[in-house]
């Protein structure tokens, strides 16, 4: 049964990528971990979570896993991060990329702007890549695909709210 999964797995990769009509044997992963603070970074609890799950999904799925990028202290109101941009430079290397997918622990490290979480699955469908995020459905049905976009909406809402919260904070403490 292990097997068939497997197979099962790489043809859908194979589909979902636009390969050619030879299946690929072996994906290879890039993972990418972020926290948002200076003092989550400086623990390092968040980022080793991060890279543990990545590092087993990658494990179970028998990908390779390349490497990890890693953006420490930064938010993700936007996708110009050091991290993120060579992650999606490596994806869209020709020819053809040495790896073919991105993992994230959760969909929140990587876009908490709904344009931008949608910006990245056009991205992923032009190049031929797959984005593949540990907390959500996976986006290769369209059942899945809508429940991840429902995801990246709710990470932006928990962004707002956090945001909010922090104005009228500082606010308080002004008055």
């Amino acid at each position: 049964v292990l097997f068939i999964v497997k197979v099962y797995q790489k043809r859908r990769l194979n589909v979902r990528i636009g390969a050619a009509s030879s299946m690929i044997s072996s994906v290879r992963a890039l993972g990418y971990i972020r926290v948002s603070t200076a003092e989550q970074a400086a623990s390092g609890l968040g980022l080793a979570a991060q890279r543990a799950a990545i590092t087993e999904a990658c494990g179970q799925r028998g990908w390779e896993l390349a490497d990890i990028l890693v953006d420490s202290g930064l938010s993700a109101k936007g996708t110009d991060r050091p991290g993120l941009q060579a992650a999606l430079s490596r994806l869209a290397a020709k020819p053809p990329a040495d790896v073919q997918a991105l993992v994230v622990a959760k969909l929140d490290r990587l876009a908490r702007s709904f344009p931008d979480y949608a910006d990245l699955i056009r991205l992923s469908a032009k190049e031929g890549w797959q984005l593949l995020a540990l907390d959500a459905p996976d986006a290769s049905t369209p059942h899945g695909e809508a429940m991840q976009a429902i995801t990246a909406v709710f990470a932006q809402l928990e962004r707002r709210l956090i945001s909010d919260r922090t104005i009228e904070a500082l606010a308080a403490a002004r008055a």
